[in-house]
């Protein structure tokens, strides 16, 4: 608990680390003022950091090693998407309110994405998601067969899909939360996560069929604009 909690304390000052025009010390949070025995009152990003860095870590943790086997590693690698997710929120002055949220829940379903390339892990689909919510084939591939989705063919599913997309895919089947709540989390309807998911598993559909495809007769998947590929020193 001593750790994860020192963990949290070293993201939260480099969430506050100064901007690359640093404005006055006695305006950043964290930053001792010209008398540091004065106390400081906690401010709105204070409060913010504290609600929802946690559930960055977590969600981070759940697709990234939701079995704990490699439990040091994948944490830091969480808290590292985390704390550049809570940088972001702090340089766009963020407060807590659900859509404040939604965009920081979005920034760590990007940095996980990018963290899946080479993947070893699989995973099951949340409870009210099949098959037939990913593709209206009527011979579809089995997408979970052999114990669950392999999350590097994910990576690749979702690395050229919008931005949108691939929150809804990363957040619904990289970490199993049901539709409901990855409208909640990420601020979108119902309906549009269900439409976000079919073109998920068209795109699983036929990276799959491509998979088994000579090289040459592969059609080459062109990363989307705002993709991310960072897949540098993953513990899997």
């Amino acid at each position: 608990m001593e750790q994860h909690r020192s963990g949290q304390d070293v993201a939260r000052r480099q969430s506050s680390a100064p901007p690359a025009n640093p404005v006055p010390p006695e305006r950043i949070d964290l930053v001792p003022t010209r008398n540091p025995s004065a106390d400081v009152a906690p401010t709105a990003f204070d409060a913010f950091f504290d609600r929802v860095y946690p559930a960055s870590v977590g969600l981070a943790l759940r697709v990234l090693d939701r079995k704990r086997t490699v439990p040091d590693q994948s944490r830091a690698v969480a808290e590292e998407i985390a704390t550049e997710s809570m940088t972001k929120a702090r340089s766009k002055d963020l407060h807590t309110d659900e859509h404040a949220i939604a965009r920081v829940i979005g920034w760590t379903a990007d940095g996980c994405v990018s963290h899946l390339v080479g993947h070893p892990g699989r995973v099951q689909p949340p409870q009210d998601v099949t098959i037939r919510d990913l593709t209206d084939e009527k011979d579809p591939p089995d997408l979970f067969g052999d114990g669950g989705l392999p999350l590097a063919e994910l990576q690749q599913a979702l690395s050229s899909l919008r931005r949108s997309d691939r929150r809804v895919g990363l957040v619904a089947l990289g970490c199993g939360f049901s539709v409901a709540d990855t409208a909640a989390l990420l601020q979108f309807s119902i309906d549009e996560v269900r439409a976000r998911l079919m073109r998920v598993g068209t795109r699983l559909c036929d990276g799959r069929r491509f998979a088994g495809r000579p090289s040459a007769d592969a059609t080459p998947v062109t990363p989307a604009p705002d993709a991310e590929n960072l897949s540098e020193g993953a513990p899997w």
